[in-house]
C-alpha cells in the first residue's frame, strides 16, 4: 500500500526473519525439534509460502486459508 509495505515486502521481512530464526535454531546445542509461531494472518499466509517454497503468481492468490484462529503444522523435510 502508498502507506505501508507491500505484499511482496512483507514476503521478503518474513523470509529474513524465518531464515534466521531456522538458523539460529539449527545452531543451537539442544537441537529444538519444534517451533511456534503466532501472529496475524497474513504474517501466517506469508511463512507459509516460505516455509513451503509455494509462492503464487499472484499474491493475492487464497492458498492458505488463515481465519481468526487456526493452527497450521509445517513438517520439515529430511535433508
Amino acid at each position: 500500500s502508498s502507506n505501508g509495505e507491500t505484499i511482496i515486502e512483507l514476503h521478503e521481512r518474513v523470509r529474513r526473519a524465518l531464515d534466521h530464526i531456522i538458523t539460529t535454531l539449527d545452531n543451537d546445542p539442544a537441537q529444538p525439534k519444534t517451533l511456534l509461531i503466532c501472529s496475524h494472518a497474513a504474517t501466517i499466509i506469508a511463512a507459509g509460502r516460505v516455509l513451503t517454497g509455494q509462492m503464487p503468481d499472484d499474491p493475492d492468490t487464497d492458498d492458505f486459508q488463515c481465519f481468526t484462529a487456526g493452527l497450521s503444522k509445517f513438517i520439515r523435510k529430511s535433508t
